[in-house]
């Protein structure tokens, strides 16, 4: 566009009120005028059509031809696969919200999306909504959802909530965190009381729940309330307490206890070491296995039977099992009463065989060398 040159202009002194009309024409004329916008709110499909732009000065005029198109915006609807949406269902755009959750709005809710072309192609996805009956009774939503109310807040309520808001001109939401203290709850696995033999392990597992997190501990129940062992981490809420081998002494009552800034609750656990009775009535103290064998040296010959002997004694009693050393064992071995038997052996089957004994104090091995001619 041409913009006309605005020359010079000479003025009287004294002639002030002109002076200033001048001033004021000029400056209406200084304003731009090259650079126009139409906007058009709420735009319909019968807003579709051609626009023209058209600029103009003292000088003459000029325009230039733009072709809006509007389509039809996708068509969106929702529906529940089981039954019709109710009064409290809302449908906003392509957003559903259910206002006031009960029980009865669980079930699968189907969106469908017709495109614009007005053929019958379409799009679908479901989603499924579960309500529970605890979690709903006590959460209520204003008519026109900005404000949610939460009584007796229980820890089924503990969680993130999200807040949307929209209109025809766009969408927002905010997430808000709901934090429900509950007080500390110490829980013992396995259940007592406990029978275990002399020798065996003895293995109770504390687990802390709770808002916070409590910390838990293990002690006895004796006049000192020694701990026995404390958490690793102070806000981990799980401790584990380990015997490897159980002495008759370690029969007692055993206290977890699970402590945070809103409480603190223990749970105890009996626990009842038995031990067998061996000559001279004494009872049976917990032991390391110790293998051995009758025969380190075996020779058989080619097609026979071999059976390699291994005992083992330790409390509690050890298990026994065999491997050759740096090979596998024959395919057709078999282990019986703690001895290896390696029907019709071959030369290949020479070599040195390990016997181990292994109990909860510990393991031991010795090894058996065969020779097959």
């Amino acid at each position: 566009m041409a913009i006309p040159s605005l020359g010079f202009h000479q003025f009287k002194s004294n002639s002030l009120d002109v002076l200033q009309r001048r001033i004021e024409e000029l400056q209406s004329r200084l304003d731009r005028t090259d650079i126009g916008t139409l906007l058009i709110p709420n735009i319909q499909r019968s807003d579709s059509g051609t626009y023209m732009c058209v600029g103009s000065n003292s000088v003459g005029s000029n325009s230039s031809p733009l072709k809006v198109s509007v389509l039809k915006a996708d068509h969106v609807t929702w529906s529940k696969a089981s039954g019709r949406l109710s009064s409290n269902h809302q449908v906003l755009g392509s957003q559903l919200r259910i206002l006031s959750a009960s029980p009865e709005d669980s079930g699968e809710y189907v969106c469908r999306v017709q495109g614009h072309s007005g053929n019958s192609n379409f799009q679908q996805a479901s989603v499924s909504v579960s309500v529970t009956s605890s979690s709903s009774h006590n959460v209520e939503v204003s008519a026109d959802g900005s404000v949610m109310t939460v009584s007796k807040a229980r820890p089924l309520n503990h969680g993130a909530y999200r807040c949307v808001a929209s209109n025809p001109f766009g969408i927002t939401q905010t997430i808000v965190s709901l934090i429900v203290k509950e007080s500390p709850v110490a829980t013992v696995t396995p259940v007592g009381p406990l029978h275990i033999r002399v020798g065996d392990p003895i293995n109770l597992e504390c687990q802390g729940s709770g808002e916070p997190l409590p910390s838990v501990s293990w002690h006895r129940l004796d006049r000192n309330r020694k701990t026995l062992l404390s958490s690793p981490v102070p806000m981990e809420g799980n401790a584990v307490m380990q015997i490897l081998a159980a002495r008759p002494e370690d029969s007692g009552t055993y206290v977890c206890s699970a402590r945070s800034n809103e409480g603190s609750s223990e749970t105890r656990v009996e626990v009842l070491v038995e031990g067998g009775l061996v000559e001279g009535g004494g009872l049976q103290e917990p032991s390391p296995p110790r293998a051995s064998v009758p025969e380190p040296l075996l020779v058989v010959v080619e097609g026979r039977t071999a059976t390699l002997r291994c005992e083992a004694h330790g409390v509690p009693s050890p298990t026994i099992s065999w491997s050759k050393l740096r090979s596998p064992l024959p395919w057709r071995h078999s282990v019986t009463g703690g001895s290896l038997v390696l029907p019709s052996v071959g030369r290949q089957d020479s070599g040195e065989y390990i016997c181990s004994a292994t109990n909860s104090l510990g393991a031991s091995e010795v090894t058996v060398t065969l020779d097959v001619e």
